[in-house]
């Protein structure tokens, strides 16, 4: 066998000695690279089906457009430049539509918020400096008078404001977790809050102390709601229990069972006898709260959530909200037959409020459709809408003001913008020879070549 020469094994040790150093370095820069300037590995090409960074930056651009209305931007001083600014800027070089969506709502929630004399309109879009939130706001309730607002956040605090002054009255300590539902007592003197805590802790709001404290949840809580004479309150969340509390009895809570999966949304009927519920495994209950007996088990989406739930028409129907179809539902609180059909949402209405009172209720879908209703006739009142995530909602009385609990840290104040009646227009046919207004001033009378007068 022939041995080989020296220089042979000299040439192999110097290639892999020079091998080795070009795999440290390779390493290393990778590590090392974004320190000292280096090209950064090219991230993957973005999911096509997901919103472009250039559809970020337009609606932030319009944002900035209508902040600087009035000469406001005299009030956001060197902030704005170096803060929101600069964080659109990264965002708008990103190539990761996760990263830079999160980018864009951190510019939004870093746009400096000046004196609260500031441009009333504004709120609308980059939060309403006077409702000043120290975290992620995550559920929001009104008391009945509309003249309270309560917000829950994700770190547990609760805060209280006078509506539509939106002065502050209290900041609620004693839940450590996220806040995800809120009831106001019939009275307006108490609050009752829960969430990721599993616990229920109810605030007299004289002293601003824990006066109550309700245990027995197995799971987050995602609904609270007080009986119409506030001597109980019915709660529910992921451990699929509708749990009747009774805090001036003392007594421990009254279970009602029947939902397969988690509970979203509970409510009284006007007369306090009967408890409804929408859950996700696609149906809508109504237990009789004295029996524990289940009135109703109706299955009214197919595959989706049923996600919202109100009694309506003085307690004989229901108004139930869900996914497949994307629609609100208005259904006999007897039976569970639809009474009528009412037009779908682009996507699943996972909101339901209604105003203090209960005479109109407000859906709203993924999309950020939202849309007032009159129950009664089931038409749609006014529409808005809003294009970012949003977490609760909060109406006020007669729908005069309405918040938004954004998911950037804001509370938004928005106005719903009345619904153009023009679609009795669109159903003439032929020449149109006049129109006359109703003596109300609401209404309009059309008569035509080929339809009779049509209202």
């Amino acid at each position: 066998m022939r041995t080989k020469p020296g220089g042979y094994w000299l040439s192999l040790a110097f290639r892999c000695y020079c091998g080795l150093i070009l795999l440290v370095c390779g390493t290393f820069s990778c590590f090392l690279g974004p320190v000292f300037g280096q090209t950064p590995p090219i991230a993957p090409p973005p999911d096509p089906k997901a919103p472009s960074a250039l559809d970020f930056k337009e609606a932030f651009a319009k944002e900035v457009a209508e902040a600087k209305k009035g000469g406001a931007e005299k009030l956001f001083g060197p902030q704005w430049e170096m803060t929101a600014q600069k964080t659109a800027l990264a965002a708008q070089k990103s190539t990761n539509p996760m990263e830079y969506r999160t980018l864009w709502n951190q510019a939004r929630s870093q746009i400096w918020f000046p004196d609260p004399k500031w441009p009333a309109h504004l709120g609308r879009v980059l939060g309403d400096p006077r409702l000043r939130v120290t975290d992620s706001p995550t559920a929001l309730a009104v008391d009945g008078s509309g003249k309270r607002l309560a917000a829950g956040l994700k770190d547990g605090t609760v805060l209280v404001w006078e509506m539509p002054s939106a002065k502050p009255l209290l900041r609620l300590a004693g839940l450590t977790n996220e806040v995800q539902a809120l009831a106001f007592h019939p009275s307006g003197s108490r609050l009752s809050g829960g969430g990721k805590d599993d616990l229920i802790l109810t605030w007299d709001l004289e002293e601003g102390k824990v006066v109550d404290r309700q245990a027995g949840h197995a799971e987050p809580i995602n609904s609270i709601a007080y009986s119409p004479d506030g001597t109980q309150f019915a709660a529910a969340g992921a451990d699929r229990k509708i749990r009747i509390h009774s805090p001036l009895t003392r007594t421990g809570p009254k279970e009602l069972s029947g939902p397969a999966l988690t509970v979203h949304q509970v409510a009284y009927s006007p007369d306090g006898k009967r408890v409804a519920a929408a859950s996700a495994d696609c149906k809508a209950w109504v237990f009789e709260v004295a029996t524990g007996k289940t009135v109703l088990e109706q299955s009214l989406f197919t595959g989706g959530n049923a996600y919202g739930i109100c009694f309506v028409a003085e307690g004989k129907q229901l108004a139930v909200a869900g996914a497949n179809p994307n629609q609100l539902k208005l259904v006999d609180a007897q039976s569970g037959a639809e009474v009528k059909n009412l037009e779908p949402f682009p996507k699943a209405v996972q909101i339901l409020q209604q105003t203090p009172g209960g005479k109109l209720i407000l859906a709203g879908s993924q999309d950020g459709t939202l849309r007032l209703i009159d129950p009664q006739t089931g038409q749609t009142l006014r529409t808005q809408q809003y294009g970012d995530p949003y977490r609760a909602v909060a109406l006020g009385p007669d729908a005069t003001w309405l918040v938004i609990a954004g998911t950037d840290m804001a509370l938004r104040t928005r106005e719903l913008e009345h619904q153009s009646t023009g679609q009795k227009a669109d159903a003439m046919v032929g020449e149109i020879w006049s129109v006359a207004f109703a003596q109300e001033g609401n209404r309009v009378l059309v008569g035509g070549a080929k339809n009779g007068p049509t209202l």
